[in-house]
């Protein structure tokens, strides 16, 4: 079994960070989505029913921490948390999950939530810190003769 070394997980999160990401250019946007969520991991966030609750707007992270090592992962976070919360009452959803996407609108990584979490007046709200990380991976190569 080959196995990847923490240099090159480390390696690899910092390229990710940067060239993947936007981190330090234009960032990642994080949406949050309506009940009707079931992304996949080629779906097309364009097909997601985004929340419209009243006062939404998706938010963007553009800086994160540096790189920490925990056992044999390493991870960044956002330097801010995105917070969201309804202006008002007139539209209210229930989120069903959340979405990270590019600049150019791909989408990077997603999770649904359940049960949904109610955004339907000024008391309600849901604060998100952007993680992104890194975990060894292992597979069996082939030797040849």
């Amino acid at each position: 079994m080959f196995y990847q070394s923490n240099y090159a997980l480390q390696q690899q999160l910092t390229h990710v960070k940067t060239s993947v990401l936007g981190i330090g250019g234009t960032g990642v946007t994080i949406k949050l989505a309506k009940t009707g969520f079931a992304p996949n991991p080629d779906s097309d966030p364009t097909t997601f029913p985004e929340a419209d609750y009243t006062g939404y707007a998706a938010v963007t992270a553009t800086t994160m921490t540096g790189i920490s090592q925990t056992g044999n992962s390493f991870e960044s976070s956002a330097d801010t948390v995105a917070s969201f919360a309804p202006t008002g009452s007139t539209v209210g959803n229930q989120i069903a999950g959340y979405w990270f996407e590019d600049s150019a609108g791909h989408l990077l990584g997603y999770e649904q939530i359940s049960p949904a979490i109610p955004m339907t007046g000024p008391l309600d709200s849901i604060d998100l810190v952007f993680r992104w990380q890194a975990q060894p991976a292992s597979w069996p190569n082939t030797i040849l003769p």
